[in-house]
C-alpha cells in the first residue's frame, strides 16, 4: 500500500510504500491509489483539508449526546431504587446524573473550539465512552 503524508499546510511531504504501516499517531497521512493521485499531490496541490467543518463538529456533538444519554440511562435502576427504599439516595444519584450533563455540555464547547478535523477525531478518541 502507498501512503501519502503531508505538511501542514496540506501539500505533500512524501509518499512511502508499505504493507505494515507503523507511522507516528500525530502524522497526518492517507492511503492513496494511482499515478493520477500521486502526480496530483506531486503538483502541490492540496490534497486534504484538515480544517474542521460543522459537519465534523455536528457529528462529534451528536456522539457526545449519545454518550451522555446512555450514561443518564444506565442509572434509571438507581433512580428507581431510591425511590422504592427512600433512603435519603435519590439527591446522590440525581447529582450524579447532572454531572454527566455538565460533562457533555463541557464536551459539547470544546468541540466547538477545536479548528482541524484531526483535532476533533483526537478528541472524541480520547473521549470516555460508556460501558
Amino acid at each position: 500500500m502507498r501512503y501519502a503524508f503531508f505538511n501542514t499546510d496540506n501539500t505533500l511531504s512524501h509518499t512511502v510504500v508499505t504493507d505494515t504501516p507503523n507511522f507516528p499517531t500525530d502524522a497526518v497521512f492517507f492511503e492513496v491509489g494511482d499515478e493520477e493521485e500521486i502526480n496530483c499531490l506531486k503538483d502541490g496541490k492540496p490534497f486534504y483539508d484538515n480544517t474542521a467543518t460543522d459537519n465534523d463538529r455536528a457529528y462529534a456533538i451528536e456522539q457526545i449526546k449519545q454518550y451522555a444519554a446512555q450514561r443518564i440511562s444506565a442509572l434509571d435502576w438507581k433512580v428507581t431504587r431510591a425511590k422504592e427504599r427512600d433512603v435519603g439516595t435519590l439527591a446522590t444519584v440525581l447529582a450524579e446524573r447532572e454531572t454527566i450533563r455538565e460533562t457533555s455540555n463541557e464536551d459539547e464547547r470544546t468541540i466547538q473550539e477545536l479548528s482541524t478535523k484531526s483535532g476533533v477525531h483526537s478528541f472524541m478518541d480520547n473521549l470516555e465512552k460508556p460501558q
